[in-house]
């Protein structure tokens, strides 16, 4: 490693950084400058958009108490150690050019140095947090020194409590860091700080044991697909966003495999955006706007697909991160998205499609994957909808961490999502923040993508007492904006079936005669009773709104197959029939077809069939076409018919 001094390296960090860039760029400078003159107050607020447990309401800490509590929830203790909000006290500074803002930074960051002369383990040391804060404080370096701010003294009392806290951080290494975003955020930090420091006993030990657990952590904790195996989106970009430095930075020669792995998580979160530029609040996760965090991964592999919109960079996360040459080379970028709407992540269980790339498009998410770490929620089998751009069926969120909120058991639950229950006992039944009583085992999913349809089928086992059933969801979505659900669950003997939908609150929600108005979408419940409660969403951690829940009942003796339908106000629907051997109507027990006319001179007829054709001749009629398929689409224009085999 290159002997520099801790200055030298954060002197050369601070040359490439543009303040008149900053400025010239800079969005929301109001609210930048409102949550800094708080700060200064020392009244607290977590309010960026990669905060884990963000807070918006401000409390103040006076005297300052590295171990405050104020609202009860732990988590915002560990949120006040993180020290993420000293970018609002930097970028304040730079846009009125009075200093008083970013030195209440460095007074912040001396107060918690000689308020832990000694680094053991509290609320205020956890190691992920201790990692983050590290990050937060050489990031906020980088502008102290610019504004020569930084005395000698201040840069060995900084560099001695960073080292201290290294130290710390390996020694308190346990071994399930090696599976968890806890453990590559703290290595990725390691790795990226380790090499700006001076020389200290054992600093080459601690940095190639990062190394090689950082590089065990990338192939362990990723499928395949670029997923993280948490199963949560959030936790998915924050390990994204601590390797992607690693990359820029060039903070060691980083193996092909891994950088592979790291531009795979890119791509995959890519496609976790909705039309609105947000994630689903998918497991534990938040809406979170993911636009700046792929406009760094487009200049870190100066990658077009990466770079949603040429607009150009004026996010704070962005601007603060990056220097004069990324900023530069953003703008050189072209936006080009890649001819592909559909992610299929067979190894996480997550899919999604999407009509197009634009902000007005139809955008599905349907999981049906494994647990993952107890950030995952009882979701398989969701489904979302985002209909021309906007939100109509969603993920509920999540709120809270906290044991004694029951809102957290409720968010966690099959009920606030896309789900169903038998006899008023789900197949996943959570009893802690972070623990279940059981837990549904996906049996297998089948995928097909065809022209402008798409089909997702996900079969599930439940084993909770007091009796197992499968439950077996297929999908099929036409871009035009129609949602074909089927449910079909098996289990000996007389039950009680319950189906949940919740919707996200903004949504224009109006029934009528057993249909539910959407906004522009209408929900049929083909063959269940229908009802509207309300219930509860959290779009972000700290904050509940009221909303809608569409709840679907009926009874079923041994096995139970009921279809729904979400498509536009305008098209109009009916079943049509399926003939065997174009002679003989099959049961609707068999199979079903629906024919959805767009207008009059194009229509559209779903089919799925439940069984093997066991008996008997296998060749079936819909609508004149002769087929031997379990799922199809017959499109029709002006008479001229297309078909698209789904399943076979």
């Amino acid at each position: 490693m290159e002997q520099l001094t801790v200055k030298e390296n954060i002197e050369s960090l601070g040359l490439k950084k543009s303040f008149e860039l900053i400025k010239n760029q800079l969005d929301d400078s109001k609210n930048i400058l409102n949550t800094a003159n708080l700060l200064r107050e020392n009244k607290f607020v977590f309010t960026r958009t990669w905060d884990m447990e963000p807070c918006h309401t401000p409390y103040e800490v006076k005297p300052l108490n590295w171990l405050a509590n104020p609202n009860g929830d732990d988590e915002w203790t560990f949120m006040l150690n993180r020290f993420g909000y000293l970018e609002y006290l930097v970028m304040a500074s730079i846009l009125t050019g009075d200093i008083k803002y970013i030195e209440h930074g460095k007074y912040l960051m001396l107060d918690w140095i000689v308020s832990h002369p000694e680094i053991t383990l509290n609320n205020s040391t956890r190691t992920l947090d201790t990692a983050m804060r590290i990050d937060s404080w050489i990031n906020a370096m980088v502008y102290l020194d610019r504004f020569k701010l930084l005395s000698v003294e201040d840069y060995k009392q900084i560099e001695n409590s960073i080292i201290n806290q290294i130290v710390y951080m390996k020694d308190n290494y346990i071994p399930k860091y090696t599976l968890s975003n806890w453990g590559s955020i703290q290595t990725a930090v390691i790795i990226r700080v380790i090499p700006m420091l001076s020389d200290f006993k054992r600093k080459e030990e601690i940095f190639n044991w990062a190394v090689e657990e950082f590089e065990t952590q990338m192939k362990l904790q990723v499928y395949d697909n670029g997923l993280h195996w948490e199963q949560s989106i959030m936790y998915h970009a924050e390990v994204l966003h601590y390797s992607l430095k690693l990359v820029y930075m060039k903070s060691y020669p980083m193996s092909s495999n891994v950088k592979d792995i790291i531009y795979s998580m890119a791509n995959a979160l890519l496609y976790q955006m909705t039309p609105r530029g947000t994630i689903e609040a998918f497991g534990d996760s938040d809406i979170s706007n993911v636009i700046p965090l792929l406009n760094l991964c487009a200049v870190t592999f100066k990658e077009e697909r990466f770079k949603v919109n040429n607009c150009a960079l004026s996010s704070i996360e962005n601007l603060y991160e990056m220097n004069k040459a990324q900023i530069e080379c953003y703008a050189n970028l072209s936006s080009n998205l890649v001819n592909d709407f559909n992610f299929d992540g067979f190894d996480s269980g997550m899919f999604t499609s999407r009509s197009s790339w634009s902000d007005d498009a139809n955008f599905t998410l349907f999981s049906n994957g494994t647990m993952g770490s107890g950030h995952a929620h009882a979701d398989n089998n969701h489904l979302s909808i985002y209909y021309k751009g906007k939100g109509i069926i969603i993920d509920s969120g999540r709120y809270t961490y906290r044991e004694d909120d029951p809102r957290r058991i409720y968010l966690k639950s099959s009920q606030a999502h896309s789900s169903v229950i038998v006899d008023k006992v789900a197949g996943s039944i959570p009893n802690s923040s972070w623990t279940y009583e059981s837990y549904i085992k996906p049996i297998a999913n089948r995928v097909k993508h065809k022209n402008r349809f798409h089909f997702y089928q996900g079969t599930t086992l439940s084993r909770a007492i007091p009796h197992f059933y499968t439950h077996t969801r297929k999908i099929i979505i036409s871009d035009d904006g129609v949602w074909l659900v089927l449910d079909d669950i098996e289990a000996e003997g007389k039950h009680s079936l319950q189906t949940f939908f919740n919707i996200e609150p903004s949504v224009s929600v109006e029934l009528t005669d057993q249909i539910v108005n959407l906004n522009n979408l209408k929900f049929i419940s083909l063959d269940e009773e229908l009802k509207l409660n309300d219930q509860i969403y959290s779009p972000l951690y700290n904050h509940i709104e009221r909303n809608k829940q569409i709840e679907l009942k009926s009874t079923f003796n041994n096995r139970s197959i009921t279809s729904k339908l979400f498509m536009n106000k305008k098209f109009t629907y009916k079943q049509v029939d399926i003939l065997r051997d174009n002679k003989e109507v099959i049961d609707n027990d068999f199979g079903m077809a629906i024919k959805i006319r767009i207008n009059q001179e194009y229509s559209i007829t779903f089919i799925i069939i439940h069984d093997e054709l066991y008996n008997g001749r296998k060749n079936l009629v819909c609508e004149g076409v002769t087929f031997h398929a379990k799922a199809l689409v017959i499109e029709e224009k002006k008479n001229n018919k297309e078909v698209y085999i789904l399943s076979t």
